[in-house]
């Protein structure tokens, strides 16, 4: 039985496929970016660089350093003259002199 089977040509289905049916598809050139140019930017500007580079999420740490490290140098040059900050005597209070 499986000899007669065999001498037939038996096709489940019939597929007719033509030579060029796969298409191939062009992906988007990559922007090729300059590191000088991104340097020269990011002197100009703090941040800058970032931003050209396509790297937007990085510019609110940038800028949240910059204003933590303010926060802090005026903070202390407060707290440092009010400490070192020369005060008169007062009227009321009595003065020892020896």
């Amino acid at each position: 039985m499986m000899l007669i089977l065999l001498c037939f040509n038996l096709e489940a289905q019939e597929v007719n496929v033509p030579k060029d049916s796969l298409k191939i598809s062009v992906l988007p050139q990559k922007k090729v970016l300059s590191p000088k140019k991104a340097s020269i930017y990011a002197a100009l500007f703090p941040g800058l660089g970032q931003v050209y580079n396509g790297k937007y999420w990085k510019l609110p740490i940038v800028y949240g350093g910059y204003a933590g490290l303010i926060y802090l140098l005026v903070g202390t040059t407060t707290t440092t003259t009010i400490i070192l900050m020369p005060t008169e005597p007062s009227p009321d209070i009595p003065q020892s002199t020896k």
